[in-house]
């Protein structure tokens, strides 16, 4: 089986406006319903698991959210499809 995948890196507001993008260029359609990308941030020593998020804008709106808590800090997003 073959993927598709983007790694973004940087402070987290950075990562957050990247992400909005990246996230509907890796949505997957099948007729009406749309299927949000597994994403994963690390975030120091955490690693969020957005992974059971299947609606895209709820996906991106729990990745963003979690971004802003990295404040200045860096950290990085992990997005897939398969």
């Amino acid at each position: 089986m073959k993927g598709h995948g983007q790694v973004l890196a940087g402070i987290g507001h950075e990562v957050a406006a990247a992400m909005q993008e990246r996230v509907a260029a890796l949505t997957r359609h099948y007729g009406p319903i749309a299927i949000a990308p597994a994403i994963r941030l690390v975030r120091g020593p955490r690693l969020v698991d957005l992974t059971l998020i299947s609606k895209p804008d709820e996906a991106v709106e729990a990745a963003v959210a979690e971004c802003s808590l990295a404040h200045d800090e860096e950290l990085v997003a992990l997005i897939s499809r398969s």
